[in-house]
């Protein structure tokens, strides 16, 4: 039985560090968005496809230990959750996995946090683009050469290369 809560322990611990890289990679995006830099986040896409892959995985052996620590005290193994383990009698790894549920849950917060921030920028910097082109193949002023005495006119000196109100 403390074969089970060590896994677990294990499991849980590499999850945190797996999230900690997610962030890293997620507060990259946030840099690499911001620069409309698309080689760059590119190659974020992946190494963060790689990084869900592997949490994935430790997911899926995590949900393996949990199923067998529920099956030895007879609950079931769908319900159960983290927090019930940690109240579990004879769990030798009480204080480490309190203290990694607490870690976890500030990870998931910032996780979220920061793809919301990501995604708000993404849509803000696609409006940005699309404003941009549309006023760029906006037509301008039509412009004669000739005013309406039939005389030589100024040349404009506004242009549509540039957007300077973005």
């Amino acid at each position: 039985m403390s074969d089970s809560f060590e896994q677990l322990d294990d499991l849980v611990e590499k999850k945190t560090v797996y999230y900690g890289q997610l962030i890293d990679i997620l507060n990259e995006e946030w840099r690499h968005i911001g620069e409309n830099s698309l080689d760059m986040l590119e190659s974020l896409l992946t190494r963060k496809e790689t990084l869900l892959i592997t949490i994935q995985e430790l997911n899926l052996q995590r949900e393996q230990v949990v199923h067998e620590i529920a099956n030895q005290f007879g609950l079931v193994p769908e319900d159960i959750t983290l927090k019930d383990i940690i109240s579990l009698p004879g769990n030798p790894f009480k204080s480490r996995l309190q203290h990694f549920r607490r870690v976890l849950r500030s990870q998931i917060d910032s996780i979220n946090r920061t793809n919301q921030a990501n995604r708000k920028l993404v849509r803000q910097s696609a409006r940005t683009v699309k404003e941009s082109i549309e006023y760029l193949v906006e037509p301008g002023p039509q412009y004669t050469p000739y005013n309406t005495r039939g005389d030589l006119a100024d040349a404009p000196l506004e242009g549509h290369m540039v957007r300077t109100s973005a």
